[in-house]
């Protein structure tokens, strides 16, 4: 271990060494190959609050409405306009800026990895590290403007750490450092890389770079903030960025006192942000084996990306620590690569049978493949899923397109404004407070209500993504999402038990041998449609009575668990109708010591649908 670290010190003191045509085909093959692995990663419709936000900015850019929320991103914004321009849609166009950067994450990080000095393989070995992690691979296919954020940082990093005394290399450095504050104002954090070559600049007596160098960034960042400014108003964009700067640290941060303790964040927050647990856990480890090796690259990535960290843990929301640590990440996966390259070298010198350095190449190179395979294997069917099928919240706002008159009322939760806002503009939204009841609205035939949540109510359409994996890759938020009719309300009685709720996020409610039901009075023709299932297989089938307003409307024997009826009835006006479910006996599993639970059950009622018909 001695002797490979006194040479890798050795290469730490000098210039950066031109690659090999050999190496360099194989850099040029490695960044096709992962280019195409993000397309794996595009998103088929926005999913957050913020893409709906930054969707309604390409229309009117107003940071003081927080479209988008401060302090506006001028960056991807300008770059979003000119995708929409040339024929994108709006999210396409900010999906698009997303994709397009995440493309030249290898060859950043790569290049990245050269300016610290480490030798060709940890430098591959860290860029396909970084390129594999979930949270990295998954927000590349997004509407977020993290991933242009990344790759613009990881870009002025390598240039200004790259120390080749040129004045193109430390102009270009200053750029893109300029161009990472211009997509995320917060990422000034990351100035060591510029600190570090503007001072060997004045050290070798060359101050006039950095008066350009400085000029540079201040013009491009002032420009661009100040374009931001001008287009929401000078005075009304100053009040929102500061009210932002408040509400972040006193509900997002640490002044919140319902926040999470900071102590039991770490670990998330430092090196398993999208919680998958055994493959970061053993990264880290790796990551830690590298200070045995002690050198100035672990300075540099120190200061570079940690300021972002604690910025994170400080400040942040502790939902979104998968989008949030994109900002400091690739500090773990440098260091980890520079770890395996430890390990590796440490088992090699061991090994005299074999040619050390080949050996420890491909010990490198098969731990490397080890950790990244369990993170495609984690997050694939993640990928797969916001790749195929639209997020709940854009499944119901297609829905209500679809089977809602244009100008009628959508009652809408806070959760749901900016979708509303974008997609219904044609509607007549009404914002709503958390414990609204749909029951309680004025009665109207083509009226909704539209929340965040999935709901209990037997007639709701409910819209789902499944969690697993994705609820710590994403932010924890809109993986339900229901559409409840007002009219047609539905009001449990006497003889139903709670609602229940199985894996698959369906609902039902189980009932004794009757039960009642109060169905909002539609004066008219009505539909009345069940989805029922009956325990069939612990006794026979009962008969079954299926009572509106006094009058039996059915009375069958099921031939099957799952069954569907449907009635066109006539219901009251003015009074609740009343819908009597009966059977002739019940089901109790405790008596027949099939399991614990106590209860008669009857049959259980997985859908109820109760709406007008029109003449």
């Amino acid at each position: 271990m001695t002797d490979a670290g006194s040479e890798q010190d050795a290469v730490n003191g000098g210039a950066v060494e031109p690659l090999t045509s050999r190496q360099r085909m194989i850099v040029i093959v490695l960044a096709l190959v992962v280019a195409l692995t993000r397309l794996l990663a595009v998103s088929h419709s926005m999913w957050d609050w913020d893409e709906a936000l930054f969707v309604a900015a390409l229309h009117h850019y107003d940071v003081a409405q927080h479209h988008p929320h401060p302090p506006g991103f001028p960056l991807f914004f300008a770059l979003a306009k000119v995708a929409r321009a040339v024929g994108q849609d709006d999210f396409h166009a900010l999906r698009g800026i997303s994709i397009l950067a995440s493309l030249f994450l290898f060859p950043a990080l790569f290049a990245l990895a050269r300016s610290l000095r480490y030798r060709f393989r940890t430098c591959i070995v860290a860029a396909l590290l970084f390129c594999f992690l979930p949270n990295v691979w998954y927000w590349g296919g997004t509407g977020f403007t993290d991933e242009l954020a990344l790759v613009t940082a990881l870009a002025g990093a390598a240039l200004l750490l790259r120390d080749d005394r040129r004045r193109g290399t430390y102009l270009a450095g200053c750029i893109f450092f300029a161009a990472t504050m211009l997509v995320r104002a917060q990422n000034v954090l990351m100035a060591w890389p510029w600190i570090v070559a503007s001072w060997r600049r004045l050290r070798a007596r060359r101050g006039g770079e950095v008066i350009a160098g400085t000029a540079l960034i201040i013009v491009l960042v002032v420009t661009g903030y100040g374009i931001a400014a001008k287009l929401t108003g000078i005075d009304e964009y100053i009040f929102a960025t500061k009210w932002h700067q408040h509400y972040v640290a006193t509900v997002d941060g640490a002044l919140n006192p319902t926040r999470t303790p900071m102590r039991f964040l770490l670990q998330d927050f430092l090196f398993d942000p999208f919680e998958s647990r055994a493959a970061s856990t053993l990264m880290f480890f790796f990551t830690l084996l590298a200070f045995l090796r002690p050198r100035r690259a672990q300075r540099d990535i120190v200061l570079t990306f940690e300021p972002g960290f604690l910025l994170a843990w400080f400040l942040l929301s502790p939902t979104g620590i998968s989008r949030l640590s994109l900002a400091y990440v690739a500090a773990n996966v440098l260091l980890a690569a520079d770890g395996l390259d430890v390990a590796a070298t440490f088992i090699a010198a061991r090994v005299r049978a074999l040619p050390r350095e080949r050996l420890a190449a491909a010990l490198q190179a098969i731990l490397a493949a080890v950790i990244i395979g369990r993170y495609v294997v984690w997050v694939w069917p993640g990928l797969r899923a916001v790749r195929k099928t639209d997020s709940p919240p854009v499944q119901a706002m297609r829905w209500i397109r679809q089977n809602v008159p244009r100008g009628a009322k959508v009652y809408a939760a806070g959760g749901l404004e900016p979708f509303v806002a974008y997609f219904l503009t044609d509607y007549k939204v009404i914002p709503t407070e958390d414990r609204f009841d749909p029951s309680k609205a004025p009665a109207d035939r083509n009226a909704v209500y539209v929340a965040d949540f999935a709901s209990s109510s037997a007639q709701a359409i409910n819209f789902r993504r499944r969690r697993e994996h994705l609820w710590a890759l994403f932010n924890r938020r809109y993986f339900e999402v229901s559409v409840v009719p007002i009219a047609g309300w539905i009001k449990f009685g006497a003889g139903w038990y709670g609602d229940e709720e199985g894996g698959d996020g369906d609902h039902w409610r189980w009932m004794a041998s009757e039960s009642h039901m109060l169905l909002a009075p539609l004066g008219h023709r009505a539909q009345l449609g069940l989805t029922i299932q009956f325990p069939l297989d612990a006794e026979p089938p009962p008969t079954v009575t299926v009572t509106l307003d006094g009058i039996v409307v059915d009375r069958f024997v099921p031939r099957k668990a799952d069954v569907e009826r449907s009635y066109v009835v006539v219901s009251r006006s003015g009074v609740p109708d009343d819908l009597m479910l009966s059977v002739d006996h019940a089901v109790n599993f405790s008596r027949l010591h099939r399991s614990n639970d106590p209860r008669d059950l009857g049959l259980a009622l997985h859908r109820i649908l109760w709406k007008e018909i029109s003449d």
